[in-house]
């Protein structure tokens, strides 16, 4: 039987009975009583999502959070999920996260067989929207540890064979550590259903280790501190940044004083103001020019912090730094990059292939996921290296309309033509 969509069941009052599977059959399912069951009819695994809080979070309260997620008895990522929202809101945070996303998504795949062929139409199914989504949870699964993903229904028609989607179970709802759904966020586990079982293993592939919480764990505390910063920064701004207007006068009139006090302070960006007779204004300018360095600076640590967390190194996201220095950082990245590239070839020939075999994809037992890891070469490199080759070889012209995409052929070779201004006997 189709799982329905877990996603589209959150937040539903009322589910019909022909939209959900009957999990009480289920044979991982908690027996309960006769009035338990009426009262959850219908609703069993309706995942209740409930309104995000956007609450003020600090170190305090994500150490308490981290503290409940490894919990041996009855682990709790729901507060911990609470500080990663706000994180990745972050820009400097979700700004890393998407540069090491693209570094692999933007990488040549395709599908060969057992002898290392690659086969072009299996390779189309995979270069499709469906699983660009596949690829884009997948990869975020390194930031919060665990990722479960559930597919569409397949579609066939003219274009083929194809999932209408891919989408992450909300992680709210995911135990990992038991390999559970659970229906309601503070649920038990105990409670929960088995997703490595069918008919769940048939549409859901769990992604990541089941006790890993991520590196958003240790993104955190930084982007904690930026937030923070900021708000200083600008209390600051407020208090320091614009000259302080002093207003002086020898009356003692209280209506007077009042009025010289309204007139400050409806001044704002004006240079003017009308004062009474005898008042005079005093402009007092912040002595202190590099206050705002004590913010700047660490802020800035803590964003070359979230570099070296997500791409294990800075200079490639900062200006200023030397060729030689950048050269290394860039291998540095190269390395994350192939591990992000070797984990998503992993998950795809290990899990998602067999389970496109099970629904009647047209691939086959042998076929592997693998990226095109051969030398991209720029256009001046390589209209050099060819240039280079036909010096010494014989180079087959269609692989030349191959590599450069233009129709190419040899050039005819002229034979010169006689010559007919003097006759052949004329020097003799």
């Amino acid at each position: 039987m189709k799982l329905p969509s877990i996603k589209s069941l959150l937040g539903r009052k009322e589910i019909k009975e022909h939209d959900v599977y009957d999990f009480r059959d289920h044979p991982n399912a908690v027996r309960m009583s006769a009035d338990d069951q009426e009262k959850i009819k219908g609703i069993l695994i309706d995942l209740v999502q409930m309104t995000q809080s956007l609450v003020k979070q600090d170190n305090a309260t994500w150490r308490q959070a981290w503290q409940q997620a490894i919990f041996v008895l009855n682990p709790r990522r729901l507060n911990l999920l609470m500080h990663y929202r706000d994180a990745v809101v972050d820009g400097s945070l979700s700004g890393l996260m998407l540069q090491r996303k693209l570094s692999t998504i933007q990488k040549v795949f395709k599908i060969t067989n057992t002898a290392g062929e690659e086969q072009p139409e299996k390779t189309k199914l995979f270069k499709k929207s469906w699983f660009r989504q596949f690829m884009y949870i997948t990869l975020d699964t390194p930031y919060y540890g665990h990722s479960l993903i559930q597919l569409g229904d397949v579609i066939i028609d003219e274009n083929g064979y194809r999932f209408k989607n891919a989408e992450v179970v909300p992680r709210e709802h995911v135990m990992p550590e038991f390999n559970v759904i659970i229906p309601y966020q503070e649920s038990l586990w105990q409670n929960g259903y088995d997703y490595t079982v069918a008919p769940f293993n048939n549409w859901c592939i769990p992604v990541g280790e089941k006790y890993d919480l991520g590196l958003l764990l240790k993104c955190v505390p930084e982007c904690i501190s930026i937030r923070h910063m900021g708000a200083f920064w600008d209390k600051f701004a407020e208090l320091f940044g614009m000259p302080i207007r002093i207003g002086k006068t020898s009356s003692r009139d209280p209506k007077e004083r009042s009025k010289i006090s309204d007139m400050l302070s409806k001044m704002g960006s004006a240079a003017w103001g009308l004062f009474p007779d005898g008042t005079e204004i005093d402009i007092k300018e912040s002595t202190r020019t590099d206050s705002w360095m004590v913010f700047d600076k660490r802020i800035e640590r803590s964003e070359n912090r979230l570099a070296y967390i997500i791409l294990t190194e800075s200079m490639t996201m900062k200006q200023g730094s030397s060729r030689s220095q950048g050269e290394v950082h860039n291998d540095q990245k190269d390395l994350v990059t192939k591990s992000d590239a070797d984990m998503l070839a992993e998950v795809t020939n290990e899990y998602l292939i067999p389970l496109m075999i099970r629904h009647g994809f047209p691939l086959e037992k042998g076929d592997t996921f693998v990226f095109d890891d051969s030398k991209q070469y720029s256009p001046e490199e390589l209209a050099a290296l060819l240039t280079a080759l036909m010096g010494e070889f014989d180079i087959d012209e269609n692989y030349i309309n191959k590599i450069v995409q233009i129709p190419v052929k040899k050039k005819a070779v002229q034979t010169p033509k006689p010559n007919t201004f003097f006759p052949t006997n004329f020097f003799d």
